[in-house]
């Protein structure tokens, strides 16, 4: 494949099958060098789920951003995260610029700070999957 965009929910949750290593392993072994992955994720801070969503993208793509709104990196409510990666280099000066001009003003990590911002998270892997949080009661869907 040259693109897989993920943005795959049972209700409002990303199912726990689409976030572990070997899931990614999976896609990466279909996919042409240079090829895409965005997947739109949800949590709420402090993220510890999408830092292990990350970290078992990080195991077979070089480079990462992580994008979201200003609120939802605050911690000021439940949201939307953007993960995009790739074997190739990606636009990230590009996408940061875009993304504070945008309407609902957004952050982009990327290199170093991906690394940084998952930390040390372990990959989710088969056996041990995870769903996504769910929202609290009043913040998306009730």
């Amino acid at each position: 494949v040259d693109a897989l965009v993920l943005d795959a929910f049972d209700g409002p949750r990303v199912p726990a099958s689409l976030a572990t290593a070997e899931f990614f392993a999976e896609v990466a072994a279909k996919r042409r060098p240079g090829a895409l992955l965005a997947a739109n994720v949800t949590d709420r801070a402090p993220f510890a789920w999408s830092r292990r969503f990350v970290a078992g993208v990080r195991t077979v793509h070089r480079h990462l951003i992580v994008s979201a709104e200003t609120a939802v990196w605050k911690g000021r409510r439940f949201g939307n995260l953007v993960v995009v990666a790739s074997d190739a280099a990606l636009p990230t000066t590009a996408l940061s610029r875009l993304a504070t001009r945008a309407t609902f003003a957004y952050r982009v990590l990327a290199g170093r700070e991906v690394a940084d911002w998952s930390g040390g998270a372990a990959p989710f892997s088969d056996g041990e999957e995870q769903c996504s949080p769910i929202p609290r009661r009043g913040t998306w869907f009730s």
